[in-house]
């Protein structure tokens, strides 16, 4: 056990050290780096480049700017076919000419639920979203350097609470029904980066103001267009969290065999919507390790397995404890339209997590090109945090119906049935019934 004791000790002082990394010098090594390889590359002009991609190794997940952007210059299969088919061929020839690419995404969610601890049993948000990456340096090279950034609001429509809002009101603390359709997210360039890869693409650096999700953990369900709306599904509860828009730093690398190694850092105290001018003065990070495997490149979205492990450090003037705990995800396309996923997490519950261990598993069928099922189920032992009070364990089953109307537009029918909500002692479980809409541009 001393032994133990002393290895965690170890651990949490070097993710320590590796938080008084000044961020100043991270721009210059990204600048110096980049010209060397630069110069590299110019001596091996016989290499055949035009194939070379632009992203090799797993840098970020669904939720990042690119992969964002990259899903909807795809072409979906759809109802009534793709009436877009002109303003999709523009998009791709803006993109070839100047590297320069965009997304524009609407979501709307409304939830009802069967019982509630105030007199509101429904929810409806909105979320909007406008991400960006333009190439500046190295296009169709190993070590492409590109601005990524994203424009982004949500809230709540009208009188009702938005859904995640929702999910606090009928008592349930660690698996929120609508997690991430918030109403205190203000319009905000949320994101706003320089992504530099080198090494013919088995290196990448991000630094500047990110999205931690888009990078952390990442599962193929944290994408906003999936057949989920629970969070247990698309962001473990067991993770430490901040702000959307803190600024830090990601480095991630191949490894042969198909592993890679990344090390991720962000302000703790970051706030969605807001910018932490006291990030240095303060001095607190969420700190990350993360190791993972893919079968592939090419394979990387649907079959991978990922370590995380993370420290929070304690936030002195917000009053709360640092934290650790570490995460397993993974998932494997069994066959051409069948997507099983399973994850787990846990943590000493510090941080502010929502859970101190939590399991979650699901299947998706695309039982069509254009429609698909998706049935998850999950388990939390939610965070009393500093309350002594012993919360009860949170179940969820979810199941959900997605067809694609058009290229730009997709619908789902979701229900879910969440059994024990802690705060809801009353009450043994809740039904939540949802219908989302999701228009991409």
């Amino acid at each position: 056990m001393l032994r133990n004791d002393l290895n965690i000790r170890r651990i949490r002082s070097f993710f320590k050290a590796l938080s008084r990394i000044r961020f100043a010098r991270l721009p210059l090594l990204i600048l110096l780096l980049n010209v060397a390889f630069h110069n590299v590359q110019s001596q091996t002009n016989d290499q055949d480049t035009s194939q070379i991609k632009e992203l090799t190794i797993p840098m970020e997940g669904e939720t990042g700017v690119t992969s964002e952007i990259d899903n909807a210059y795809i072409e979906e299969e759809s109802i009534f076919g793709t009436p877009m088919e002109n303003y999709l061929n523009w998009k791709d020839r803006v993109r070839d000419k100047t590297g320069f690419s965009y997304s524009l995404m609407g979501l709307w969610l409304y939830q009802y639920a069967t019982t509630s601890l105030t007199d509101n049993n429904n929810g409806l948000g909105q979320w909007y979203r406008l991400p960006m990456s333009w190439v500046l340096v190295g296009r169709k090279t190993g070590h492409s350097g590109r601005i990524e950034a994203r424009l982004e609001y949500r809230s709540n429509i009208g009188a009702l609470p938005a859904p995640t809002t929702l999910g606090n009101e009928v008592g349930i603390v660690a698996l929120n029904p609508g997690f991430g359709y918030i109403q205190n997210f203000p319009l905000d360039i949320a994101v706003m980066n320089w992504t530099q890869m080198f090494l013919n693409n088995k290196l990448g650096i991000a630094i500047g103001r990110l999205s931690f999700d888009g990078y952390m953990d990442v599962s193929p369900f944290q994408s906003l267009t999936r057949g989920i709306t629970n969070r247990s599904f698309g962001l473990n509860p067991t993770l430490a969290t901040t702000g959307i828009g803190a600024l830090g730093f990601v480095i991630k690398g191949d490894l042969p065999g198909g592993f890679w190694l990344g090390l991720h850092m962000y302000d703790a105290n970051a706030v969605n919507g807001e910018f932490n001018r006291d990030v240095f003065k303060l001095n607190e990070w969420l700190t990350v390790f993360e190791a993972g495997w893919t079968h592939s490149d090419e394979q990387f979205n649907t079959d991978r397995i990922i370590f995380t492990y993370w420290i929070k450090d304690e936030r002195k003037e917000a009053g709360v404890s640092s934290g650790s705990g570490w995460a397993v995800s993974a998932s494997h396309q069994v066959a051409a339209n069948l997507l099983p996923f399973i994850r787990f997490g846990h943590s000493n519950g510090g941080g502010g997590v929502a859970a101190l261990t939590a399991l979650s598993g699901g299947i998706e069928w695309g039982f069509r090109p254009d429609q698909a099922w998706t049935l998850g189920v999950g388990w939390a032992k939610p965070n009393s945090g500093t309350s002594e009070l012993d919360l009860r364990d949170e179940y969820v089953a979810e199941t959900s119906y997605k067809v694609q109307i058009i290229q730009a537009l997709q619908v789902l029918l979701d229900a879910q049935l969440i059994i024990d909500p802690a705060n809801a002692t009353d009450s043994s479980y809740v039904g939540i019934f949802g219908f989302r809409t999701i228009v991409q541009l």
